[in-house]
C-alpha cells in the first residue's frame, strides 16, 4: 500500500476528509512519522511523555495542533480513537497511542494492558453502528518505508465488499486505489454517534 500517499495527494475531493494543510496525505495511516521527523527529536521507545516527535501527524494531533473531522471519539491517558481520514469508508476508526511508539513491542505494560480491551470496545462500537458482515482490525504503520507511529485500523466490511474484492487486504487496496474519501459531514455524524456509544 506504499503508493497510496501519492494518490491521496492528487485527490481533488474538497468536500471529503483531508489531513492538515495542503499536500497532506489523506489518511492518518499514510504519513504519521517520516524519517526526517525523527532526525531532531527522536522519542525514546520507553519515554513516558506524550508525543513529541516533530512532523508526526499523530504527535501533532495529540498536541492539539489539528483535529480530524468529528474530533476525538474516545480518549484515555494513553490512547486516542478517532475516525480515519483516508478512503476506507465511513465508520472506520483509528486507535493510536498518545506516546510516540513505532513498534508494538515497544508499548509499555500499561499501554499493552489497555490495548486489547480498547480494540474490542472499538470494534464493538463499529459493529453496533454499521452492522457489517465483519470488522477488520489491522496495523499498517510504515511511513515512506520506515516504521511510523503505530495505529490500528478498525474497519467495517460488508458482504458486498468481500464478494467484489475477495476479502482481506484486497478490500483496503481496492479502496485506496479508488481513493473515494468519505464526506466530512458523514464522518462527523458517525463520530457523534460513536462518541455516545463509547460513553
Amino acid at each position: 500500500m506504499g503508493g497510496h500517499a501519492d494518490r491521496a495527494r492528487r485527490s481533488d475531493n474538497r468536500s471529503a476528509v483531508a489531513g492538515p494543510g495542503n499536500g497532506s496525505p489523506a489518511c492518518a495511516s499514510v504519513r504519521e512519522c517520516s524519517p526526517r521527523a525523527l532526525r531532531t527529536k527522536r522519542a525514546s521507545a520507553r519515554s513516558t511523555s506524550l508525543c513529541s516527535v516533530e512532523s508526526c501527524l499523530v504527535c501533532e494531533q495529540v498536541q492539539s495542533r489539528w483535529a480530524v473531522p468529528g474530533g476525538i471519539i474516545y480518549e484515555s491517558s494513553r490512547w486516542l480513537v478517532d475516525h480515519c481520514i483516508g478512503p476506507l469508508g465511513v465508520g472506520t476508526l483509528i486507535v493510536k497511542p498518545k506516546r510516540h511508539v513505532v513498534h508494538v513491542w515497544d508499548l509499555d505494560s500499561e499501554e499493552a494492558a489497555e490495548l486489547g480491551p480498547l480494540l474490542q470496545r472499538t470494534a464493538s462500537v463499529v459493529a453496533e453502528l454499521t452492522k457489517p458482515a465483519q470488522v477488520y482490525v489491522c496495523l499498517w504503520s510504515h511511513a515512506r518505508g520506515e516504521p511510523g507511529h503505530i495505529h490500528f485500523v478498525v474497519q467495517p466490511v460488508t458482504k458486498e465488499q468481500r464478494q467484489r474484492h475477495g476479502g482481506g487486504v484486497r478490500i483496503q487496496v481496492a479502496m485506496f486505489d479508488a481513493n473515494v474519501l468519505p464526506p466530512a459531514d458523514q464522518v462527523e455524524a458517525f463520530a457523534t454517534k460513536a462518541r455516545a456509544s463509547f460513553s
